[in-house]
């Protein structure tokens, strides 16, 4: 009977099963065409496993033959090449893209024993190389200067290989679970831009920074991660100084740093140093900012994270001090297979350790820096954050740390992430995201670094202070009220129970303190659902800085909040008051933030010394402030001694137990002092006939009116304006007239203050400067007399001087001028007279004189000479003046031995006569009268004939 009933069944379930295979077949092809790659069918359930472009979801989602698209989080496979990233290549994100600094796409350090350089895994790939050739370009790996190609070892081409290997060569069709498809020899971001080896460097940490060091020049484009696969076990110190190099690398010149946790997590003889094992978490692993990498064992099922467990040789956190070390694991076997180091095309085995897990990391920083994650912090995070949970861990192990490295998640997660920045304890340091659609067990990682001095690739730089930050999840809502209750695990520095419990045959021996130590990871896990608020909140100092830089990531997509400081304006009215009158001072609070409101928000009135409340209480509740919303409060004050009072507010609320605050101020015075008046004229002369005179007055509480009165020449002062605010006035006056002015202020009080005076006198007419008849004391000798004078009575002073006199003689208000003339000849000469008076005018008055010569000219001449019959008589003439005798010589001309004469003649009455018998011939006759006194010498000459 059965069996006819199963007969009968068969034809039925056959076209079912044939039913379901074409739809099968259909949504395989469908997937094909979008772009995408079917992994496996399962006839029962009739399901597919496939990887989709994410632009082709909807296209898939929306077919008659599609009942359910389920977002599956696929695990590791054992010996897939690519951990995961496939999801990114078939995304289109290789590790190509655009850097952080520009300069081309993401760049990869492997810091190891060296590449086999010419090797096909490292050649560059060219446009119109095929999507599974080898490529045809040059290699890709950038040495040190003068490096010639190396051979490299096994362990360094497999470092190197399992980022950045480009040969996409298919070596082998492997076997079920895996699809022969993931048999690709391709790095995990094969697409990156440089692969720098420092094998050989002479300072490798110089190399990689870009720093000239011994003539060899550093690389021109620094790296987006560096990874260390190696490590100096350390069981007695939280970390080693000398390696502060590697956390500056990450928190000063933002390269990312992955490193192996180490291999001695039991007692392994076949491991160097491990026979006096196990040994906790190797250095630089230990270190603070950098990716630690320890192993995971998928126990031959890549689809059952269940199953897994951590790689029992994986050396264990925490370290030394409690800190949570290492962060991930992954698998401990080549990705990409090992390049040769005997030719350029073949592969080798590569061996196993967590040597072979931090590139896997490594990959997932570069692959997130191609898509623009440029943070160090927010990578971190985001790895962290999408990495699987193994054997049920719902927080940080000493074996699996947060968990298993999950290239998949991150790349889903990839845009959830945020960077920000705390300021310390007290002073208002909380930031605030919301993220929407949270279920239970969600994550949220918060990772910032321990920050460094200054370090420039020779020094082992000091650290900073760690800040500590805390990590909180709350429920949306405006009402926090008496205390928050959180909705998530862990995220508190008191919350980071270790958990040594890991199941496994070797737990975690390890000696030190095994407290919870200085970390720099904290990560809550959603106990609550839907919208929930994160807070990142800084509980000490900040060392170094003004605000701590940190990343978050979560499951979900994070919004920054703009957090609800405070604001409080202050107004005072009126601003000024006599003594004991009433001030009202309202307030106005604000809450800036858009998105979060204030509970239990109040106002605090700080009162100075001398003034007193009269109204208001001083601290007033404002209940809630809605988010960009407001609240008013309102006080009377008074003041009794004159002073200017400040007034401060200071208004403090709260959202999601944080309580933040901000302060308003102003002020108000006080005034019972008059007006200080000050008032100015011209001076003490005034040029211009219309002085002008100005006034001011200086008071607490501003001037109101001034009161201004005039007094001419000494006499009473009569009301000018009397009530007015002008501060100025022009007053007209006759020369030689003094001018005064009184001026009292009262300022808005009504406080009164004295007079004070100002005055000057009228002078509009300049200087005179006189020269009177002049007169000759001596035939040689001029005198005049000289004045000057001012008639509007501004002092004024002389000065004169004769022209070829030398320099100015001064004077006051007269004197006589005197010019002596020495000279032989007469002398014209001319007088100036300049008057200048204390006001800068200036007046002249020239005269021109002729000045006679103390010397007289005797006047001499030959009046006449007559010779006849060999006798010469001679007459002559001289100044009557002349007394004595004066010299005659006669001399012949033109014959030798003339014959020359010499005479005495005596002058009587101005004449003399010379008679004197001479030969024949021409004579010259000189007559010389001598000098005396004041008379000059003389002389006369005369050629004559004798015949």
């Amino acid at each position: 009977m059965m069996d006819d009933q199963r007969n009968a069944a068969l034809p039925a379930i056959r076209s079912a099963a044939r039913s379901g295979t074409l739809q099968s077949e259909r949504v395989a092809r469908a997937i094909k065409r979008v772009g995408g790659r079917v992994e496996s069918a399962t006839p029962i359930p009739n399901t597919i496993t496939a990887v989709l472009p994410a632009n082709a979801l909807a296209t898939i989602t929306g077919s008659s033959d599609v009942n359910a698209v389920v977002h599956a989080e696929k695990p590791v496979l054992a010996s897939s090449p690519v951990d995961g990233s496939e999801t990114w290549h078939s995304s289109g994100f290789t590790g190509g893209g655009t850097s952080a600094d520009g300069n081309g796409g993401p760049d990869y350090v492997a810091f190891d024993t060296g590449l086999r350089t010419s090797h096909a895994a490292f050649r560059t790939r060219v446009p119109g190389d095929c999507a599974t050739c080898v490529g045809s370009g040059p290699s890709r790996v950038i040495s040190p200067a003068g490096r010639t190609d190396f051979s490299g070892s096994k362990h360094g081409n497999t470092v190197g290989a399992a980022v950045a290997a480009t040969d996409l060569g298919v070596y082998g069709t492997g076997g079920a679970p895996w699809p022969p498809t993931w048999q690709n020899r391709k790095g995990q971001a094969y697409g990156l831009d440089n692969l720098y080896d420092t094998y050989e460097a002479k300072n490798a940490y110089r190399w990689w920074l870009g720093v000239t060091y011994n003539g060899e020049p550093g690389v021109a484009d620094l790296p987006e991660v560096v990874n260390y696969s190696a490590g100096i076990y350390e069981d007695s110190a939280d970390s080693n100084f000398a390696w502060s190099p590697v956390d500056a690398s990450v928190s000063q010149y933002g390269i990312a740093y992955t490193v192996s946790a180490g291999n001695c997590g039991i007692a392994d003889p076949g491991y160097t140093g491990c026979g006096d094992g196990p040994h906790r978490v190797s250095t630089p692993g230990n270190n603070f900012n950098v990716i630690t990498a320890g192993g995971l064992d998928i126990q031959g099922q890549p689809y059952n994270q269940t199953s897994w467990t951590v790689w029992p040789n994986s050396s264990p956190g925490p370290t030394y001090g409690g800190r949570k070390k290492p962060d991930l694991i992954a698998q401990p076997y080549p990705a990409a297979g090992t390049p040769s180091q005997n030719d350029d095309t073949s592969y080798t085995s590569g061996g196993s350790g967590t040597s072979y897990a931090a590139p896997q990391a490594a990959s997932g920083v570069a692959l997130l820096a191609s898509t623009g994650v440029y943070s160090p912090t927010a990578q971190k995070a985001i790895l962290i954050n999408s990495a699987t949970p193994i054997q049920g861990q719902t927080y940080w192990m000493p074996r699996s740390g947060w968990g298993a490295l999950n290239l998949d998640g991150a790349f889903i997660q990839r845009a959830n992430y945020a960077n920000g920045a705390v300021t310390p304890a007290g002073a208002n340091g909380a930031r605030f995201y919301r993220v929407t659609g949270v279920a239970v067990g969600d994550r949220t990682t918060l990772v910032w670094n321990r920050r460094l001095g200054n370090y420039t690739g020779n020094n082992a730089p000091p650290y900073s202070t760690l800040t500590n930050l805390d990590l909180f999840q709350f429920a949306e809502g405006d009402a926090c009220s008496p205390g928050c209750t959180p909705t998530a695990t862990g995220g508190v520095d008191a919350n980071d129970t270790v958990d040594t419990d890991q199941t496994v045959t070797v737990d975690n021996p390890m000696p030190g303190n095994g407290s919870d130590g200085p970390d720099n990871v904290e990560q809550v896990r959603s106990t609550g659902t839907g919208t929930q608020i994160i807070k990142v909140k800084a509980i000490s100092t900040i060392d170094g800085t003004t605000a701590e830089p940190f990343s978050l990531a979560a499951d979900h997509t994070l919004d920054a909040l703009e957090t609800p400081i405070p604001a409080a304006t202050l107004n005072a009215s009126p601003a000024a008051v006599a003594p004991n009158d009433t001030v009202t001072v309202n307030a106005t609070i604000a809450n800036p933030s858009a998105d979060l409101a204030l509970t239990g928000a109040q106002i605090t009135l700080s009162l100075p010394a001398g003034v007193t409340l009269e109204s208001g209480a001083l601290t007033q509740s404002l209940g809630t402030i809605a988010a960009s919303g407001s609240a008013n409060a309102s006080w009377q004050v008074s003041g009794a001694a004159t002073a200017t009072h400040n007034l401060t507010a200071t208004v403090t609320g709260s959202t999601y137990g944080e309580t933040f605050s901000g302060e308003g101020s102003d002020s108000f015075s006080v005034d019972s002092d008059a007006p200080i008046v000050t008032a100015a004229g011209p001076g003490e002369w005034s040029i211009d006939p219309n002085a002008a005179f100005t006034w001011s007055a200086t008071d607490g509480t501003g001037v109101s009116t001034y009161d201004i009165e005039l007094s001419r020449d000494g006499g009473p002062f009569s009301v000018l304006a009397a009530g007015t605010t002008s501060t100025s006035a022009s007053i007209g006056g006759t020369e030689g007239e003094t001018l005064a002015i009184r001026v009292r202020a009262t300022d808005t009080l009504g406080n009164v203050s004295g007079w004070t005076t100002a005055s000057t006198t009228i002078d509009a007419i300049g200087p005179e400067a006189t020269i009177g008849s002049e007169s000759f004391p001596a035939r040689n000798v001029l005198n005049a007399p000289v004045s000057v004078a001012n008639v509007g009575g501004a002092p004024v002073t002389g000065s004169f001087s004769f022209s070829g006199a030398g320099s100015e003689s001064p004077f006051i208000d007269s004197a006589i001028a005197s010019f002596t003339n020495t000279r032989v000849k007469d002398f014209a000469t001319t007088l100036t007279v300049r008057a200048t008076d204390t006001l800068g005018r200036v007046a002249t008055a020239t005269r021109n004189f002729s000045v006679p010569s103390l010397y007289v000219n005797p006047g001499l001449r030959i009046t006449g000479a007559k010779a006849r019959s060999g006798r010469l008589r001679l007459r002559g003439a001289v100044s009557k003046e002349y007394r004595g005798k004066l010299t005659v010589t006669v001399a012949r001309i033109g014959k030798r031995g003339t014959k020359r004469v010499r005479k005495r003649v005596q002058v009587t009455r101005g004449r003399f006569v010379l008679s004197i018998s001479l030969k024949p011939g021409r004579y010259r006759l000189n007559a010389i009268s001598g000098a005396r006194g004041t008379m000059l010498a003389g002389r006369a000459t005369k050629i004559v004939r004798v015949s």
